[in-house]
């Protein structure tokens, strides 16, 4: 998850919204891993 800048440096105001970047990220990651 280091690639993602917004989930390594904390630009947001809530951890709803902080958890949902790395929710992101995480999709992100699988998603390039499928053939």
């Amino acid at each position: 998850l280091n690639f993602f800048r917004r989930v390594v440096m904390d630009y947001e105001y809530t951890p709803e919204s902080h958890a949902a970047w790395i929710l992101w990220a995480n999709v992100t990651l699988c998603l390039n891993r499928l053939p």
